[in-house]
């Protein structure tokens, strides 16, 4: 064989090889680029860090008040949070965590008072005072759905949980409650609502928000029924041993039992009144859900609204952000 022959079949199976080396080399540049993102990014669509925020209230009708106002002038409120973690173990919802009840400072009057922030339009009477005290119509901010700044832990926009929330297997869902209290006094109240939770199974939870805690809310709407229905499921009244305010009662004495007291207090019997708060279930999906989704005051703003007894009269409405960072 001549030596350009075989150089030139030298050649030629050195080509073959290379396109056999390479053969894989097309299916691999069909991977579009979102895909490889995708690729990259798995994981990280199933947990984000969120945040819920008191953007502000309005007084839809406010409480029937101490005679003598010797609180302050019309109502005088202060808002309180708690978030309780449970997670799921033989088939029964479990308390693994508890946070320590955020306080607000009080709203309201200001005269006399210190530590206090001048809300709403009571006008001072004839021995003078500060202009203060919440009247029904009041908000604050004056378009309360509106967030004004960053929030704090003590004043509004009120800062009453930020997060971690994931969909994997196991992990702690949250039960937030924000509840709007009457101010009347003595200033003991957290003595009281600061008691250690105990590690118990849940056995009084209503069945919509336990779906809740279990059910898939991404789509929102498209997954099925509207926007307002949805959210029901998500806020509602928890009756558990650790629901913030539980253990407040109100007796119904013509005399009055001035107390601290939370806003939405219902009959309990012939002689007092209770309270259960609303419970906002946060899980990944239902937080993420809510964070997207406009139900009428801005994109992730919900609302709480807590209504007295009538004898009780208070009437308030919460605007919650729901946020993700």
């Amino acid at each position: 064989m001549q030596k350009s022959h075989v150089l030139a079949l030298a050649f030629a199976l050195l080509c073959a090889g290379s396109v056999s080396a390479q053969k894989p080399l097309p299916a691999q540049s069909n991977l579009g680029q979102s895909a490889k993102e995708a690729l990259l990014n798995k994981g990280s669509a199933s947990q984000g860090r969120f945040r819920a925020i008191l953007t502000g209230f309005t007084c839809n009708r406010e409480s029937a008040d101490d005679i003598l106002e010797r609180d302050g002038r019309r109502d005088e409120i202060f808002f309180l949070s708690r978030t309780v973690g449970l997670v799921q173990s033989g088939g029964q919802w479990r308390t693994v965590s508890q946070s320590t009840p955020l306080r607000s400072l009080v709203y309201g009057d200001p005269t006399g008072r210190t530590g206090r922030v001048q809300v709403g339009s009571g006008m001072p009477g004839l021995l003078g005072g500060e202009p203060g005290g919440i009247m029904t119509g009041n908000s604050f901010p004056t378009v309360p759905y509106q967030r004004r700044g960053e929030p704090t832990p003590t004043k509004l926009p009120l800062l009453l949980w930020q997060g971690e929330l994931s969909m994997v297997l196991g992990a702690p869902k949250l039960i937030l409650m924000p509840t709007v209290w009457e101010w009347d006094g003595p200033d003991d109240l957290l003595t009281m609502l600061g008691r250690p939770f105990i590690s118990a199974p849940i056995l009084s939870f209503p069945d919509r928000l336990l779906g809740a805690l279990t059910q898939n809310f991404t789509g929102g709407a498209a997954a099925g029924g509207s926007e307002v229905e949805l959210l029901s499921r998500i806020v509602q009244p928890v009756n558990a041993e650790w629901a913030l305010g539980r253990e407040i009662r109100v007796g119904k004495s013509f005399l009055g039992d001035a107390k601290d007291r939370p806003i939405g207090m219902k009959d309990a019997s012939n002689a007092e009144y209770s309270f259960q708060p609303f419970g906002v279930v946060l899980t990944y999906d239902t937080a993420d859900w809510m964070s997207k989704t406009d139900f009428g005051n801005g994109r992730g703003i919900i609302t709480v609204r807590y209504v007295d007894a009538e004898a009780l009269k208070g009437d308030y409405t919460l605007f919650v952000q729901i946020e993700r960072q």
